[in-house]
């Protein structure tokens, strides 16, 4: 290769290194400073992420009897893998700036002096070294258009070779100052391009640990956790066991109950445990009129006698449905205040036409065909009464009912009151089922339920994580309407129910009716 050729290689090496390595490595150097910042600004962002399911964690592992105590262990296990990865994370960017960014901007800074001296000193001796050459070649020159002119002599002679012997040496200076200086050139850039790539391998050993420390961790826990979210839907054992032990020590039956033996006082302290327990912030008469229950439950015996409520065969069943009404309530409740003494049978009857479930405190609930008691004086359209089936009291709605005249009162012995079944069918033909609604057209065929009413509030609010349809309510429907045909009556008005007053019957005038 001719000296110029490489001459022109070693100057365009050194400018390719001052004009795109340079450059591209500041640009590379800015570019991960802002990576590093976004870096850390998602590390702080991911610990407050662990810090909120380090909270949920606490709340499960604090739930009521340890129900979610599991899954509590499961989420703290999963924030200690998370810390563990966050302090391997961490460890990446230390050596991201410590290992990358700054070893790279301090060569940088001194790198493009280097490269310019190394250019200036590479020209200034082979300017030397040209000169030199350029001098030998002109002597050489010299001796041969003397010898031209003259006759050749042993002195010339020696004078000859000894300028070709100078030239060849000059020659073969030039060429190995050119070729070692493209040799230290190519070097140069290499050594440029190797440091960028030794940063890169240091910073690759620490991202190795990152993700090898996550893969050990998750595969190590990952089984257990699946594990444990596969059961969300049933109790632990520990506490189905402790349920059972509760559940054990109450007893519902009279023969079980023990008639004053000395056991008695302590089965009541467990009684009102259990039921602290599990009290619920739902009504009190919708717990002691569960409208489900009711469909479902065969009718209470008639008594010939002067109405003396015992603990009834609905009552005994609506425990399992509602615990903590049934726990605390004796097992024989006083006699009804709306039901007067049988020497004076004055108090006003009505009859549901629809059914009706409680919404809130202080309401009654009843199905189709009971019989109410009135007790004082309507308020804005409510009035305080007493389902004679049930026993239970409360607020309903003048709506849902008609004036009743039960003609067995006065011509029978005792004013015991008959039941709907006993009375024929209810009016309409049909009643509500065990959702206590009464859906249907007035001329026959299908008719679509309202979504106002009664009915409403039997409608169950999807579970959390579930995708799953109301279809209880929905089926229930359904056959009601598709069972009845044309005598089904039209349900009660869809309009809004007016507010309950927080007023007892007292405060009225009295047992006047409606």
């Amino acid at each position: 290769m001719e000296t110029e050729e490489i001459t022109k290689l070693v100057d365009g090496i050194y400018k390719n290194i001052l004009d795109k390595f340079n450059p591209g490595a500041r640009q590379m150097i800015n570019a991960g400073k802002a990576y590093l910042k976004a870096l850390h600004g998602a590390a702080a962002a991911s610990r407050l992420y662990v810090d909120a399911i380090t909270k949920l964690a606490r709340q499960s592992q604090q739930g009521t009897w340890g129900g979610s105590a599991d899954i509590g262990s499961a989420l703290m296990q999963i924030v200690e893998v998370y810390k563990e990865i966050q302090a391997q994370q961490m460890n990446i960017l230390k050596a991201f700036y410590v290992d990358l960014l700054v070893p790279l901007e301090t060569n940088l800074e001194k790198d493009t002096k280097v490269v310019q001296s190394e250019q200036k000193r590479f020209l200034q001796q082979h300017k030397q070294r040209s000169e030199t050459y350029s001098k030998a070649a002109a002597t050489m020159k010299k001796q041969r258009k003397k010898q031209r002119n003259s006759s050749k002599t042993g002195i010339a002679m020696d004078k000859e070779l000894k300028s070709m012997q100078i030239l060849e040496e000059e020659r073969s200076k030039l060429d190995a100052f050119c070729e070692q200086s493209l040799k230290n050139a190519m070097t140069q850039e290499r050594r440029r391009y190797g440091f960028v790539l030794e940063r890169q391998c240091s910073l690759a050993k620490h991202y190795l640990a990152y993700h090898s420390a996550g893969h050990s961790l998750y595969q190590s826990h990952l089984d257990n956790w699946q594990d444990v979210a596969k059961t969300r839907e049933f109790l632990p054992s520990s506490v189905e066991n402790m349920f059972a032990n509760k559940l054990t020590q109450v007893s519902f039956w009279a023969e079980n109950s023990g008639g004053g033996n000395g056991d008695s006082p302590k089965l009541d302290d467990d009684r009102v445990s259990l039921a602290s327990q599990l009290r619920k912030t739902k009504s009190v008469d919708a717990s002691c009129l569960d409208m489900r229950a009711m469909g479902d439950m065969p009718s209470p015996p008639m008594h010939h006698h002067p109405l003396t409520r015992a603990k009834s065969d609905f009552n005994l069943t609506a425990s399992t449905n509602s615990l903590t009404h049934e726990i605390t309530t004796p097992e024989r409740r006083p006699k009804s205040m709306a039901v007067p003494d049988t020497s004076t049978w004055d108090t006003p009857l009505a009859r549901a036409l629809y059914a009706y479930l409680s919404s809130g405190e202080n309401q009654l609930s009843f199905l189709e065909g009971d019989v109410i008691a009135l007790m004082g004086e309507r308020n804005k359209g409510w009035q305080f009464g007493e389902n004679l089936r049930t026993q239970c009291s409360g607020w309903f709605p003048l709506a849902y009912t008609e004036p009743f005249i039960d003609d067995t009162a006065t011509s029978a012995s005792s004013p015991t009151h008959r039941r709907p079944e006993e009375s024929g069918p209810s009016p309409g033909g049909g009643s509500g089922g065990p959702s206590g609604v009464v859906g249907g057209a007035n001329g026959g065929g299908f008719g679509s339920p309202s979504g106002a009413g009664p009915a409403a509030h039997l409608r169950r609010p999807i579970r959390f994580g579930d995708t799953l349809a109301l279809r209880n309510h929905n089926t229930q429907l359904q056959e009601s309407n598709v069972g009845g045909g044309a005598g089904f009556r039209v349900g009660p008005p869809s309009g809004p129910a007016p507010t309950v007053p927080k007023v007892g019957p007292g405060n009225g005038s009295g047992g006047s009716g409606t």
